[in-house]
């Protein structure tokens, strides 16, 4: 039985207890975590935004899956420093990083599932209709509305297409838009002339933000838009003087042949390697994630849908195949 002396003892004991502990609760909830050598530490966070909803991700010991409206997930009060990050779904291939964590900052990434067994018909030996424009014999070539190529612009070294612009080199070392004399924009600098004169193969992204320009052994990147457009992960590797515009992709010893950009999803590619085509993510910093779309003899890339869903184009041997891309 608790005598008079008893529950005055017990209600000091609870009232230092309750006191004790607010201290640390405060700090937690604050988002406060112990660090090394007994240290506090101010946490972060991880943003996922993932390309299909009901996907698990899992950040160390902590697992949450993509909303059905978003597709995305936050997970919250992330110590600082590196954390193996995942995310998954039946019948997709796991896309895995290894995500570096900043007081009081949020990581995000973009995670693009890829499915194992990639949806895909047989469209036959004849090629199918198509609307890329096309250089032959220095002429450039474009579809009209009928779906009829035509003859549009001649001693055509190389071009480029962005928003129904053409950007041409021409055989006099020119640059020309739809045409007419063009000089390139200041802010993309001499690097991004030197790179379109030079050897190497290039294409200008969508959103007009970079130049993709590659050999048999490797892909770069030229950052050509705003800093502020620039994706966070490629911003954080800044150098001291400043931010670096300048990005090495990846590098192969089995034949690079080709690169498409992957529609609605600006870090990532196509890529044509050795016997297959490839799903290829941009940032190789914490292991970069490449996923087979299709594996054959030789294929090529003929033509990209504008969105993801529409269909892949690629030709095998003497095969034309469509993919569903994901």
């Amino acid at each position: 039985m608790l005598t008079k002396k008893k529950r005055t003892i017990l209600f000091w004991l609870s009232i230092v207890a309750f006191f004790a502990l607010l201290g640390p609760m405060l700090i937690y909830s604050a988002g406060y975590r112990l660090g090394p050598n007994w240290t506090l530490v101010k946490t972060g966070g991880i943003f996922i935004k993932a390309s299909k909803n009901g996907a698990l991700v899992s950040v160390d010991g902590t697992r949450k899956y993509t909303s059905f409206i978003s597709k995305s997930v936050l997970i919250k009060n992330v110590s600082p420093g590196f954390h193996k990050t995942s995310v998954s779904l039946g019948g997709y291939f796991d896309w895995e990083k290894n995500l570096e964590v900043t007081p009081e900052l949020v990581t995000s990434r973009e995670a693009l599932l890829v499915p194992q067994d990639v949806q895909g018909k047989m469209l036959g030996t004849t090629s199918p209709q198509l609307t890329e424009p096309y250089l032959k014999k220095e002429v450039l070539f474009s579809y009209n509305d009928a779906g009829k190529p035509g003859p549009i612009y001649s001693s055509v070294k190389k071009f480029w297409k962005q928003d129904g612009d053409f950007l041409i080199l021409g055989e006099d070392n020119n640059f020309y838009k739809n045409g007419e004399p063009y000089e390139i924009p200041e802010n993309w600098g001499e690097k991004a002339k030197a790179i379109f004169t030079g050897k190497k193969m290039s294409l200008i992204t969508a959103d007009a933000t970079r130049i993709i320009y590659w050999d048999e052994s490797g892909i770069d990147s030229y950052w050509i838009s705003d800093i502020g457009k620039m994706p966070q992960w490629e911003n954080l590797s800044a150098k001291p003087d400043g931010v670096d515009r300048y990005l090495h992709i990846y590098s192969t010893d089995k034949g690079l042949r080709a690169v498409a950009e992957y529609p609605d999803y600006q870090d990532y590619l196509l890529a044509e390697i050795s016997n297959g085509i490839f799903v290829l993510e941009i940032e190789s910093t914490g292991g970069q994630n490449i996923f087979p779309l299709y594996k054959g003899k030789y294929p090529e890339i003929v033509s990209v849908p504008n969105s993801p869903g529409g269909e892949l184009i690629i030709k095998d041997g003497a095969n034309y195949i469509g993919l569903e891309l994901p």
